[in-house]
Parts: C-alpha cells; structure tokens; sequence
C-alpha cells in the first residue's frame, strides 16, 4: 500500500577546509646537490611559517629520506644520481583527524661522483718535446690539466679536453736528463675535474 504521509530527514555535512599553501624545502632552498653531500634537513610549511606535523617519503627509493623525531633528512648519497625523476621527496600533512590529508612533492637533482681514467701509457721516450695524454671521464663536463702548478703547455684536441697536447717545460726536460739514470724525471700532471684533484705521473724514460 502506497504511504500517503511523506517523512523527510535533514542531516548536514560539514566539509573541513584543507590547510592552504602547504609546501616544502631543503634548509639551504638547493635542489641539487653533490652525490657526496651530507644529509639535508628538509623543512615544510604552511602558509610559510614553519611546522612540525606532518611527514616525509620518497619513491621510488624509500631510504633516501628518515628522520630522527620530528626532523626528517634527504640522504644524496643514496639517491639516483643518473635520473632525477627518481628521486621524488613526498610531504604528506594530515588533518581532520587524519581522515583527509594534503601531499605536496618535489624532486632533488643529485650529480654522481666525478671519475676520470688516463688511457695513455704513462712512459715517454726521451727527446719527445711534446706527447698527447687521452682520458675517459663519467660525470664531469670538462677536463682541466695542470703540471707544477700552472695549466702551461696543455692544448686541447677535443672540445671537452679528454684529449690533450702537453709540451713539457724546458726545466722539467733538463731537470729529467740531469738525472743520468733510465727512469729520469717524474712529472706531476694534475688533473682536476669539478674541483676534485687527480694526480697521475708521466715518465720521461
């Protein structure tokens, strides 16, 4: 039988704003760092002031990011250093009672170690004025030689001087022969790539 005497209910729903302007940065506001770095504190806000709610995650390697209490850190040395899209730091703030929440993410660039590999024997034959000296780098954009404190004598044979012509100094050739033995003189060629040193010897023999 159809009720003719209609029952009406009204209930409200309230709907809990989410905070606003909620972000994140590192202590020192970089988003790139040295493979080799120390730990980075990383500091979130809301409406720019700063707050300890909140948490931290990072994907797809969880280890680059932990904390110690309320602190949360960016570890560089355990992070991809070939594609910064893996290396996605997550801050996750809860309200209302933790049923809803607001994420906001960024990623951290972190450039891998500088390597260099001389490929050219280290031994030179006596009365060579000059000798080319080849190198493979990974990681560095240029190459830069130095031989007693002075980039003197290095010519370039390459854009990126992997390749490279060295005239050894008039010195450094007599102090080699004034020796009077076969393995006569050691010079230190330096070989700096983003500012880390690499000291290899060439052999005047």
């Amino acid at each position: 039988m159809r009720s003719i005497c209609p029952t009406t209910k009204i209930d409200s729903v309230y709907v809990v704003p989410a905070p606003q302007n909620v972000d994140f940065t590192t202590i020192d506001k970089q988003w790139e760092y040295c493979i080799n770095h120390g730990k980075v504190s990383l500091l979130p806000t809301i409406n720019g002031k700063p707050t300890s709610a909140g948490e931290f995650s990072a994907s797809p390697n969880k280890n680059e990011v932990y904390n110690t209490g309320n602190t949360f850190y960016f570890n560089p040395q355990v992070a991809d250093s070939n594609n910064s899209n893996n290396n996605v730091l997550t801050y996750t703030l809860g309200y209302n009672r933790n049923e809803c929440n607001v994420k906001v993410s960024h990623n951290i660039k972190v450039d891998g170690r500088p390597f260099v590999t001389i490929t050219t024997s280290a031994n030179v034959c006596a009365g060579q004025t000059s000798f080319e000296i080849k190198a493979v780098r990974s990681n560095a954009t240029t190459l830069i030689w130095s031989s007693g404190g002075s980039n003197q004598g290095f010519k370039p044979l390459n854009a990126d001087s992997t390749d490279v012509l060295y005239q050894p100094t008039q010195q450094q050739l007599l102090a080699g022969v004034s020796r009077l033995r076969p393995l006569l003189q050691i010079t230190e060629i330096v070989l700096r790539i983003l500012q880390l040193p690499l000291l290899i010897s060439i052999r005047f023999l």
